[in-house]
């Protein structure tokens, strides 16, 4: 009975870890209908914005926070700011002090909804 148990709680942790890695997105600031190439998003031809695109830009990282890891892997050679919660990287990302963060998609989908200059990358 204890081996079942272990093996359950193996296979439940493990699909948490996956469904997490899946759930990861990065928050970026539109900066007035603008991406990083200069484009307008409703220009015709105007390209997809990646996370490639915020490689060696300003990056916000949550202190403390399991997407640490993430941001040092996806976003490489970029300058690190850290801050203390949530609120502080929406708004530091809102008034252009980092162009980026990486965190959990379901929060943060309801997060960005208050802040009309921030958007996310859907797939990364």
């Amino acid at each position: 009975m204890k081996r079942k148990n272990i093996i359950n709680t193996v296979v439940f942790t493990v699909i948490i870890l996956i469904f997490m890695c899946a759930a990861i997105f990065i928050a970026v600031n539109k900066k007035t209908g603008e991406d990083i190439s200069g484009k307008r998003s409703d220009d015709a031809g105007s390209k997809q914005i990646t996370c490639e695109d915020y490689i060696g830009r300003k990056v916000g990282i949550l202190k403390g926070s399991s997407f640490e890891e993430d941001t040092f892997k996806y976003l490489h050679d970029s300058e690190y700011y850290y801050y203390d919660s949530l609120s502080d990287l929406l708004l530091a990302l809102s008034q252009n002090e980092i162009d980026c963060f990486i965190h959990d998609e379901p929060v943060v989908k309801l997060d960005v909804k208050g802040f009309s200059k921030v958007d996310y990358i859907k797939d990364m």
